[in-house]
């Protein structure tokens, strides 16, 4: 189970609906098509573990969602992981970055290393434009889960931001690696490459 779908199973453990869910993952950049994925995926690893008999493909989408939810509140599915800190990350999509990092620093403190929980704290960082802290926190994430590719994406925009384009496009290059189907990965690579070829031509013309 990658890292979306730990943050998609945890949401829904917490009592978050799948519209909570759902604007939250796409406001970091996750696509629709992804995240119907993430559900999916989920839905059919619990379905073999429960050894539920599941024909999602034949189902209507809200019904698969409704289901699943009944699934994680009649299950002891992951019952000894510590809830994904979703207050933290609501918190800075509400513009509070200080009380968000708080607490996800707080939840670090106090349990496992969680590329998740790194990987939310590097986002809110990154919107409050801490760029410094906000790659370390990306890199953690990566350290824990290396096969993240929102992880390296982000990471790459955050190097960007700062100028570090070789170090950028390599972690572009990754996350396209490990998720080519994402459109998002290429189009902010070009982005960012354009930003370097303008900043080239400017030391030029000095």
């Amino acid at each position: 189970m990658d890292a979306a779908e730990r943050y998609v199973l945890k949401a829904l453990k917490r009592g978050f609906t799948y519209d909570q869910i759902n604007q939250s993952l796409l406001g970091e950049g996750h696509s629709q098509h992804h995240i119907n994925e993430y559900f999916i995926s989920i839905i059919k690893k619990l379905s073999i573990r429960n050894k539920i008999v599941y024909a999602a493909s034949f189902l209507a989408f809200s019904i698969i969602i409704a289901s699943f939810a009944y699934l994680i509140q009649t299950t002891g599915i992951d019952s000894d992981v510590p809830a994904f800190p979703l207050d933290a990350d609501f918190l800075c999509r509400e513009g509070n970055y200080e009380e968000s990092v708080g607490r996800f620093n707080g939840y670090l403190l106090q349990n496992e290393p969680d590329p998740d929980v790194y990987f939310y704290l590097g986002l809110c960082h990154f919107k409050n434009e801490e760029t410094e802290d906000a790659i370390l926190s990306f890199s953690k994430a990566l350290e824990l889960d290396p096969d993240n590719p929102y992880a390296y994406y982000k990471l790459a925009q955050a190097q960007c931001k700062k100028q570090d384009f070789d170090l950028a496009e390599k972690n572009f290059d990754k996350a396209m690696e490990l998720d080519p189907k994402e459109t998002l990965f290429p189009t902010t690579k070009q982005r960012c490459m354009g930003k370097k070829a303008g900043i080239v031509q400017n030391e030029l013309q000095k």
